[in-house]
């Protein structure tokens, strides 16, 4: 004898009744005005618009964390050969740092740089590219110079244009080459002009061919110039507020990637996150009380 199974749908699959009060408040959503029906979805829009608020203002504190911006402008040294310039080639990878100098300046740098640290972070970079330090079994094939300071740059903007330097500020007397036409028409040229144009702090690497690897006099028989191979030039703005000494990690980590390279443009803008720094607070003294004998706070 068969057995009979009853199938039971569950629960989600079952029709349940509508609460009267809720079928009631329905029907006067469905037949109530226009106005009440505004009245009605208003929290909901509300909130939406809330939501909406909230998720725009997480997106903009994630873009408004304060970034490093870093100006490189890096040149490899081209002497003119038939028609035009010789053909760009790497240099040597064994280096051998002569000095690192700081420039003199009327304004004088927040904290005085800490020359060790500059050295070792422009060792480390320098490992990071290929470059190894010279050695007794391997002479130096570049000879680099540092040197770094607080000051007005020469503006790379500027370049094809004849200047009037004895003016202040400087004026231009001609816009010269074709070439500075093309660049005034180009995409925020003039905030890039008026920016290179504010104080800098900066970090200037050089490299120069070994002496002993060229001749001591020239065909005249004058004594031989030292010949530049390349130029990195890494910046940052707004010297007067900031500790070279917090930054130079930073800096030479993004300049060290053009190290004998050319830049076509003028300069490219590296933004990088911001270091970590801390705050020295200074025992607290109430000017008022100790003029009255009395002890300040931080003296209990």
């Amino acid at each position: 004898m068969g057995h009979s199974v009853a199938w039971v749908p569950p629960d989600s699959m079952v029709e349940k009744p509508v609460a009267k009060n809720q079928a009631e408040s329905a029907l006067s959503v469905k037949h109530s005005s226009p106005k009440a029906v505004r009245d009605r979805l208003f929290p909901i829009r509300l909130g939406l618009f809330s939501l909406c608020l909230l998720c725009l203002t997480a997106g903009h504190a994630t873009e408004a964390d304060p970034k490093l911006e870093i100006e490189v402008r890096a040149k490899v040294e081209r002497p003119f050969k038939g028609l035009g310039k010789a053909p760009l080639r790497e240099h040597g990878k064994i280096y051998q740092i002569a000095g690192i100098t700081l420039v003199p300046s009327n304004s004088a740098l927040v904290r005085p740089v800490n020359e060790r640290l500059l050295l070792e972070a422009l060792q480390e970079e320098l490992a990071k590219r290929g470059f190894v330090e010279a050695s007794a079994e391997a002479a130096p094939e570049v000879i680099l110079t540092v040197i770094y300071g607080r000051g007005w740059l020469r503006n790379p903007y500027f370049d094809d244009v004849m200047i009037a330097e004895s003016t202040s500020p400087p004026t231009v007397i001609s816009h010269g080459m074709p070439t500075n036409l093309a660049r005034q028409r180009s995409f925020r040229h003039e905030s890039k002009l008026q920016a290179a144009q504010a104080e800098k702090l900066f970090i200037y690497v050089s490299a120069w061919a070994n002496p002993a690897d060229t001749p001591a006099t020239n065909k005249r028989g004058k004594r031989t110039k030292p010949k530049r191979l390349w130029t990195t030039n890494i910046i940052i703005d707004d010297p007067a507020d900031r500790d070279l000494n917090v930054f130079i990690r930073e800096m030479l980590a993004a300049g060290s990637a053009y190290f004998d390279r050319q830049i076509d443009a003028e300069e490219v803008v590296i933004r990088t996150k911001m270091p970590e720094g801390r705050v020295i607070m200074a025992p607290l003294h109430f000017a008022e009380e100790e003029a009255a004998g009395g002890k300040s706070p931080a003296g209990k």
